[in-house]
C-alpha cells in the first residue's frame, strides 16, 4: 500500500493518501471530544476518479470493508 501523510493533528486529525489499484484517494479521520465526556470519531475517504465511481458496486465494496474494520476497533476500543 502507498500513501502519504498530509494532516497530523494530535490529537484529533489524522489525513493521509491510500493508493490501490491505480486509484489515490485521501482517509481523513477525525476525533471529537463530546460534552457527555465521549468521543465521536467521523471517517471519510474522498477523491475517486469518475472512472471508479461508474464500475458498480466499487464504492459499496469500499464502503463495506470500512465498516467491517470500524465494527473491529469499536469492539478494540
Amino acid at each position: 500500500m502507498n500513501g502519504e501523510v498530509l494532516v497530523v493533528e494530535e490529537p484529533h486529525t489524522l489525513s493521509y493518501t491510500w493508493e490501490s489499484s491505480g486509484e489515490k484517494t485521501t482517509i481523513t479521520w477525525k476525533l471529537k471530544e463530546e460534552s457527555n465526556r465521549t468521543t465521536s470519531l467521523h471517517f471519510e475517504q474522498t477523491g475517486f476518479s469518475e472512472q471508479t465511481k461508474a464500475i458498480p458496486g466499487t464504492l459499496e465494496g469500499a464502503m463495506s470493508s470500512w465498516t467491517e474494520f470500524v465494527e473491529k476497533l469499536k469492539k478494540l476500543l
